[in-house]
């Protein structure tokens, strides 16, 4: 052979094909080598190839004075290639094996040296392996490697980008497991997302390699990845589509798929490593996928027929991978037309897989929004439900209680009322008696005895929830006032507009206020030496405006502290009822209490 400038594939060599693999190296020469062009090769080896070992048999020669150094390539998807040298007495001297990682093995020859070789050659046990001995020149060599690599319609630029979708949805999933309720389901997708993205990317790499890990992933992992990724895809739809609590029949008849395809990659796994059949090994590989393709489209003519939005996700899904996965078993067999992108088999493959998760997490997330609308419905329901039986409780509080304020008034009207009115009826009778001479301790307990009815009338009134209305409290107040003030020569008057509305107003306020109003009413009386009284009811600037104003000495500041607590009490029991209290000089004392209206 001439000297090699970049590369040179030959096409004239001799060859032994030894298919029960057992011929020793050393009577090889003995065996009937035939020339490779009585072989009709074409693109890819025969089957019965694949088990078998094949010698080539090659004369070098270096042309030049100085050393040099080839680099040869027995083809596409070669297992082991060992090289022997043969020398002067007939003797084999074995080459290192420098073509585990990626099948090519260099090999030296002197200046003017000739020298011929044996080339043994163990294929991947895959379908469609390629016998192209190439030699190639060393400065050449990775500029060779990567035009095999990237060079035609089965560039793997397609498939990285793939890869790095893959990885974007896989980044999704794992936010999503953080984040969401459905943390098994996005489990599920990112295993599959995995699993696939691994398959893509290895056979990206290893595309058009030999070598050990070409070979293993070619033989055995390629199939074993789309196996598991399909149990995870099968376990995606059960717990995507709950199964197991509302389609027991499918779920049933998942469950029995994903065993049968483990006791497939069981059975795969077998026949790669303990036997040497490659047909059954190819019959399983390529009856699986069949299998499941046909699987799926049962599914899609089940889902689509379901009323059952999440049930079609997965019919689309399956839909859009099993189209994909037709026209690239058709690609695969030679039969539609070559040209462009139907060179390659894979990218349909992947565009496939792409749109398939594309559909899955469309899928999930309008499940986990469904999900999440339900979530919020039902703590609502919960929500308003504890709100019914607390206002309930509330209620039957509130009822208790005021039973309670009744039974305690009622008895106070009958027995406490009774016994006081018994009192200063005895007490008047006992100072008529009496006449002229009455005993000043008689006429305290008379006075006493009145002052208690009327207190106990107040209470009475107060604990009533028949008075809970602000006519109703008006109506007493005048009343009140008007008797309050009878004996003392005090011109009491009550104004109110007509605007007024006639609010509720409950016991507990209405308690205070009056009590408020009581213990000013009281002050008048003792200090103000006042001779009218006016009060006055308005609604101005969104308030209802209570004013009660003397004409009398009015509060000087030195009475202040003498008065203190009283008002710091009537303040604060204001201030409690959320009520505004407010004391002043104006040609007397006005006092003012503001209530704002909702």
């Amino acid at each position: 052979m001439s000297t090699i400038d970049l590369y040179e594939i030959s096409d004239h060599y001799e060859l032994l094909i030894d298919s029960t693999n057992s011929l020793p190296i050393e009577t090889i020469l003995n065996e009937k080598w035939s020339p490779n062009t009585n072989f009709n090769l074409g693109k890819n080896i025969p089957n019965s190839w694949t088990t078998s070992t094949i010698y080539l048999k090659y004369f070098l020669e270096n042309a030049q004075d100085t050393s040099k150094e080839i680099y040869f390539l027995g083809g596409t998807y070669i297992k082991k290639i060992k090289i022997y040298k043969l020398l002067m007495n007939n003797k084999f001297m074995q080459l290192k094996d420098e073509s585990r990682k990626d099948g090519y093995q260099p090999i030296q020859l002197n200046g003017r040296e000739k020298a011929r070789f044996i080339v043994k050659i163990n294929f991947s046990k895959r379908a469609k392996n390629e016998l192209t001995p190439t030699f190639i020149s060393p400065e050449y060599l990775e500029k060779f490697k990567l035009l095999r690599h990237y060079k035609g319609s089965g560039s793997p630029i397609i498939s990285y980008i793939t890869c790095g979708i893959l990885l974007m949805m896989m980044g999704y999933c794992v936010s999503k497991m953080i984040a969401s309720i459905n943390k098994k389901t996005y489990l599920y997708i990112f295993l599959y997302s995995s699993s696939m993205c691994l398959m893509i990317l290895l056979n990206a790499l290893l595309k058009r390699q030999s070598g050990e890990l070409s070979s293993f992933f070619s033989e055995y992992l390629q199939f074993t990845l789309l196996v598991v990724g399909t149990i995870f895809y099968i376990e995606f739809s059960r717990e995507f589509l709950e199964t197991k609590f509302k389609l027991p029949l499918i779920n049933s008849i998942l469950q029995i798929e994903k065993y049968l395809l483990i006791v497939t990659l069981i059975s795969f796994t077998y026949i790669v490593y303990f036997t040497n059949n490659f047909i059954l090994q190819e019959a399983v590989e390529n009856d699986t996928k069949i299998y499941m393709t046909v699987i799926a489209i049962l599914y899609i003519l089940f889902y689509f027929f379901n009323n059952n939005l999440l049930i079609n996700y997965i019919a689309i899904s399956n839909l859009i991978i099993v189209i994909c996965a037709i026209i690239a078993y058709f690609i695969h067999i030679d039969l539609l037309p070559k040209g462009g992108i139907f060179d390659n088999s894979m990218v349909f493959l992947e565009i496939g897989l792409v749109g398939l998760l594309a559909v899955f997490l469309i899928g999930v997330a309008h499940k986990e929004r469904n999900s999440l609308i339900a979530m919020i419905k039902e703590q609502e329901a919960l929500k308003k439900e504890w709100e019914n039986k607390n206002f309930e409780i509330q209620i039957a509080l509130l009822q208790s209680r005021q039973n309670e304020r009744n039974r305690i008034s009622m008895e106070m009207h009958d027995d406490l009322g009774a016994g006081i009115t018994t009192i200063r009826l005895y007490s008047e009778l006992a100072k008529n008696r009496m006449g002229k001479n009455v005993i000043p301790e008689i006429e305290k307990i008379s006075s006493s005895a009145n002052e208690l009815i009327n207190n106990m009338n107040s209470i009475i009134w107060t604990m009533s929830p028949e008075n809970d209305t602000l006519h109703n409290m008006i109506a007493y107040l005048r009343n009140y006032g008007l008797s309050y003030f009878e004996d003392a020569g005090i011109n009491y008057q009550i104004n109110v507009d007509e605007n007024i509305p006639d609010t509720t107003v409950n016991g507990e306020k209405r308690r205070n206020v009056f009590l408020a109003i009581k213990e000013i009413l009281n002050n008048i009386i003792k200090h103000a030496q006042a001779t009218a009284v006016k009060v006055n009811l308005k609604i101005e600037s969104n308030y209802l405006i209570l004013t009660i104003h003397d004409n009398g000495i009015g509060i000087h500041p030195e009475n202040f502290r003498k008065f203190g607590n009283g008002l710091k009490n009537i303040k604060k029991r204001m201030e409690d009822m959320q009520l505004e209290f407010t004391v002043e000089n104006n040609n007397g004392t006005l006092v003012t209490i503001k209530n704002k209206l909702d």
